[in-house]
């Protein structure tokens, strides 16, 4: 089973480094895959060269075969765990989310009803960071900011979340002129890979504004200790920005999409599914 999912993924991405990145497994180790099945069936199922793999007739021929294989393990799992009285196991769940912005508290409550027999572990990162947990299988399921594009990745729609323009509140006296604040002092800006950079950039464009960077810190929370600390100004989770030493700047907030990603070849394992299907009911 291990060297047909490994056959599909080659033929999917059409070559043994992409396959390797979405299967988490070394290059040699696709490679050694292929080999054995060639060699326990006598045929050729790829021809290679400098630029990547491409199917033989015999591969083409076999494509569907390894395909419905696949699919038909996938559906006697899904079959047996269903008569299965109770789903049990170990969840990894990881957030970059704030807690009010989507409810967390609430879905751990309802998960731990539904499923007692599940031993959750919570855990909190920078959006781009826990994609690349859930594909090295570090978390299993991962609420995240962004939309996220990937083969490898299932992403499901979960809302928005209203982020602001968060600046220290001792900045601020009578009269001030905000724009001219925002402008001239320093920012606390995200990683390059969080979508909040791109709002940035899109706030500046459309303000006409070039501030000064202070610093680069992914962590959500600690960037809003920073805002609190009269360090600089960063672009906030609303809820995160609800603080007596913060003053959002008073436009309309800025909308971000809200994702649940695991790994795609993992979305028929019974306690993936359990856990989705709780909290997309829950959204």
């Amino acid at each position: 089973m291990h060297q047909l999912r490994t056959l599909v993924a080659v033929i999917e991405h059409g070559s043994v480094t992409a396959a390797a990145r979405q299967l988490a497994l070394a290059p040699s180790t696709v490679s050694a895959h292929l080999t054995a099945l060639e060699r326990e069936f006598g045929i050729v199922l790829f021809e290679r060269s400098h630029t990547g793999v491409m199917l033989t007739g015999t591969g083409r021929c076999l494509e569907p075969y390894a395909r419905q294989t696949l699919q038909a393990a996938s559906d006697f799992v899904n079959e047996a765990a269903s008569r299965r009285a109770r789903i049990a196991g170990r969840l990894s769940l990881a957030c970059s989310v704030d807690e009010d912005s989507f409810g967390l508290a609430q879905i751990v409550a309802r998960l731990g009803q539904a499923h007692p027999d599940i031993q959750l572990r919570l855990s909190r990162g920078e959006s781009a960071r826990i994609v690349e947990q859930i594909r090295h299988q570090e978390a299993d399921l991962g609420i995240v900011y962004g939309e996220i594009d990937a083969s490898d990745i299932c992403a499901h729609h979960l809302g928005q979340a209203e982020l602001t323009i968060a600046l220290p509140a001792s900045w601020l006296s009578a009269g001030a002129d905000t724009l001219e604040i925002i402008s001239r002092r320093p920012w606390i800006q995200t990683g390059e890979d969080c979508p909040f950079q791109m709002l940035s950039r899109c706030f500046y464009a459309a303000q006409k504004i070039d501030p000064p960077i202070l610093m680069r810190v992914d962590d959500n929370r600690t960037r809003r200790q920073l805002v609190i600390g009269g360090m600089g100004i960063s672009l906030l989770d609303r809820h995160e920005a609800n603080h007596p030493a913060i003053v959002n700047l008073a436009t309309e907030p800025l909308r971000c999409e809200l994702s649940l990603v695991y790994q795609a070849h993992r979305q028929f394992q019974p306690i993936i599914q359990a856990a989705r299907d709780l909290i997309l009911q829950a959204v």
